[in-house]
């Protein structure tokens, strides 16, 4: 997963967390969950994910997770451990590219 965002706007030390809820049909929904990744920029050893089992919902308008910092939110069916795994190691995963917009100064 990758995000274009405008390069001006995340200062080293800030913390992008972004995630994604997964949901099949009913056959299949045992497989329901959410992961998610924290990034720090400027610092990528400092990447890691979450992951959590069963429907859950991650909206910021949700009280389990307004208001609260990003390793406090939705503790509810959140394993101890994700079983994603961030590579920080590989710097090429990290290292932003330039987007083809025309206006702005964006990276990807």
């Amino acid at each position: 997963m990758a995000i274009e965002l405008p390069t001006q706007e995340f200062k080293t030390g800030e913390i992008i967390y972004q995630w994604i809820t997964y949901n099949f049909n009913e056959s299949l929904k045992h497989l329901n969950g959410a992961v998610a990744c924290k990034i720090q920029v400027g610092d990528y050893s400092q990447t890691s994910s979450d992951q959590w089992v069963g429907a859950i919902e991650l909206a910021s308008t949700n009280k389990a997770i307004k208001g609260k910092k990003w390793y406090k939110q939705q503790p509810l069916n959140k394993l101890k451990k994700s079983q994603y795994n961030a590579m920080w190691w590989n710097k090429e995963l990290f290292e932003l590219k330039t987007s083809n917009r025309s206006k702005g100064f964006y990276s990807i």
